[in-house]
């Protein structure tokens, strides 16, 4: 049996999207067959059936860590933003060092010999990928999984910007690129995006999408209360951020019920945060419709997935860009589902491009008539949808443990014919 050691920040679903899709990950390569053993830095004990799960614990003893709680200590007294300066300075805040360096410590102290090693990582953090670098015995088995640009003036417009030490932050990436002996995407086109931005050898690319967790099931239970099946129930399940706008949703779904084009007892629920960015736009439609319209600022993983697989609309918002690379950490869990979706976003993503030949799934722009004109037909397609067989068989393949494996026995001969040719 082959051995596969996971490095990585989270396995705390309710953390994050990138914990979620990790979780996921590793689940289905223990399903694949291989033993595996994964050191992760949630600090605090968690299991995954048949995963040896290891916790990273904080290492103290190093002088990064006193830097940065005198960095701390300095602000709170002399309100002073010295973290910032010393992150443009050298790239990265003493915090993110000391984190690597505890990580780095554990990767010494494991009694694991493994055959391959992916390094996963969660929002803005590749301490993982930092960490192995330090270890170049292994890069010749090493798969460093981007699931996202970095640093931040790597994204696509808007969401760009230039942080503090970014330069610092590409040269690492770059090493990251050329030591590691593949790349790991969740998609093709952000693959495509970032090999913009850094020179590799592009038979290093793997894509390994988001996993569809099978052990996943929807309890009624995990509903919240306010939560009714009887009512025609559209839910959106993922932070708002600045640049992911539901204002034309919002319009669309105001005009639907003003003009009775759509039931009202349709519910549009918007959970995950970041509303707080578009009140103004909220406050005006709960004026009148206030019925009509939830919002949850936090639910936990449970309740979330609960809300998605016995809603009658899941919905994916987008920027308005003129491309999206991502692949959305919830994408394999709406496909889990099995209930419509519409995408509010470019046609140039990897999200329509996944998506756009399904039976029942409805792609629009940031239009308010395009956006009323996808709701209105979908909650009357809703009417007639066979939802066991609402997407196609190679969709659910695609996010599955049987193509993750090809991926990795693809990786495991590779690495074999290099080793011979030595």
């Amino acid at each position: 049996m082959k051995k596969i050691l996971v490095l990585t920040d989270s396995i705390e679903v309710n953390d994050s999207s990138g914990a979620k899709a990790n979780v996921a990950l590793i689940k289905n390569i223990e399903k694949s067959g291989y033993k595996v053993v994964v050191l992760h830095y949630t600090r605090k004990k968690i299991e995954l059936s048949g995963v040896n799960c290891i916790s990273v614990e904080e290492n103290k003893w190093n002088w990064y860590y006193w830097a940065a709680k005198t960095i701390i200590v300095f602000t709170r007294v002399l309100n002073l933003r010295l973290n910032l300066f010393f992150e443009k300075l050298r790239g990265f805040s003493f915090t993110h060092d000391y984190d690597v360096y505890s990580i780095k410590k554990a990767l010494q102290q494991i009694d694991f010999d493994p055959d391959f090693i992916i390094t996963l990582s969660k929002a803005a953090s590749f301490r993982p990928h930092k960490a192995l670098l330090y270890f170049p015995s292994w890069h010749d088995k090493w798969l460093a999984y981007i699931h996202d640009p970095y640093p931040f003036y790597c994204y696509p417009r808007p969401y760009d910007w230039i942080g503090p030490g970014d330069r610092k932050k590409q040269l690492f990436m770059q090493q990251v690129f050329e030591k590691a002996k593949y790349i790991g995407f969740p998609s093709r086109l952000l693959a495509e995006w970032m090999y913009s931005y850094y020179t590799s050898d592009e038979n290093k690319i793997k894509i390994i999408p988001h996993q569809i967790d099978e052990q996943l099931e929807a309890k009624e239970s995990d509903l919240p209360k306010d939560f009714n099946s009887n009512n025609i129930n559209l839910v959106h399940a993922g932070a708002l951020l600045q640049h992911r706008s539901p204002v034309a949703l919002l319009k669309a779904f105001t005009i639907c019920l003003k003009e009775h084009s759509i039931p009202q007892n349709t519910i549009l629920w918007f959970v995950g945060g970041g509303v707080n960015h578009f009140e103004n736009e909220f406050d005006k439609v709960k004026k009148v419709y206030l019925q009509n319209i939830k919002t949850l600022n936090q639910v936990d993983f449970k309740a979330a997935f609960a809300m998605q697989s016995f809603s009658d609309i899941n919905i994916i918002l987008e920027s308005k860009s003129h491309i999206s690379p991502f692949l959305p950490g919830k994408l394999p869990h709406l496909i889990k589902a099995k209930k419509p979706i519409i995408h509010i976003g470019p046609k140039n993503s990897e999200v329509y491009s996944l998506m756009q030949h399904e039976l029942f799934y409805n792609h629009t722009s940031n239009n308010v008539s395009n956006v009323s004109t996808a709701l209105i037909n979908s909650i009357k397609k809703n009417k007639e949808i066979d939802t066991v067989s609402l997407f196609k068989k190679d969709i659910y393949n695609y996010f599955g443990h049987e193509k993750l494996n090809e991926v990795l026995k693809s990786c495991f001969l590779e690495i074999e014919i290099s080793s011979n040719n030595v």
